[in-house]
């Protein structure tokens, strides 16, 4: 009885030679692509590759034979080289399960660029530098004090019986408006109240 044609796929750390890098051979291509992604951030001066893999093939010349898997016009150009890889129905199912990782993985990373262009991460040495900037202001000079006030202060409002002050948490944050606070749908619990303080103490230079 003939045996049923699979494919398999094989995820390579080194492309042109396997044995220099990691290599590992999967059935699933969702699996082998992302080993072939860990590859290309890890090593991609090693070129890593995405091959795969027909057995039990009806044609014993393309039997067990490795051959590059690419999509759109790279992998018609690649697979066209060989008609019967091109015309064969595993092969024509994984393309365009190739061509559905990669459009994830370019969303995937443009969400990630997006999350970090909105919430950069700084380094401490980073933070450490821009404190340290501040650190050299004057407070007896107005303009170096109007500079503190800016850089922390988002607004201030005076009632008559309370002052409010928000504050800057990031650039480019925009100023939080009255109606804002005074909504009755405002978050609680974003701020903190001070009651009083304490009298001042005579201190006797």
């Amino acid at each position: 009885m003939k045996e049923e044609t699979t494919i398999t796929f094989l995820a390579s750390e080194c492309g042109e030679f396997h044995e220099m890098g990691e290599c590992i051979e999967c059935t699933s291509l969702k699996e082998a692509f992302r080993h072939y992604q860990r590859f290309c951030k890890r090593s991609p001066q090693m070129v890593p590759s995405l091959e795969f893999s027909l057995h039990h093939a009806d044609d014993p010349l393309y039997n067990e034979g490795e051959y590059p898997l690419a999509s759109r016009e790279k992998g018609k150009e690649l697979l066209s080289y060989v008609p019967y890889y091109a015309n064969h129905p595993l092969l024509q199912e994984a393309v365009r399960e190739l061509e559905k990782l990669e459009e994830q993985q370019k969303e995937l990373e443009v969400r990630i660029a997006e999350e970090k262009i909105a919430k950069p991460r700084l380094s401490e040495n980073q933070i450490r530098f821009w404190l340290t900037r501040l650190r050299k202001l004057d407070t007896r000079v107005k303009s170096h004090r109007e500079t503190l006030i800016n850089t922390f202060v988002n607004a201030v409002y005076l009632y008559d019986e309370k002052v409010l002050i928000t504050f800057n948490y990031k650039d480019g944050t925009k100023t939080i408006t009255f109606d804002e606070i005074a909504a009755k749908d405002a978050p609680e619990g974003n701020g903190s109240d001070l009651g009083c303080f304490a009298p001042p103490k005579n201190l006797n230079v």
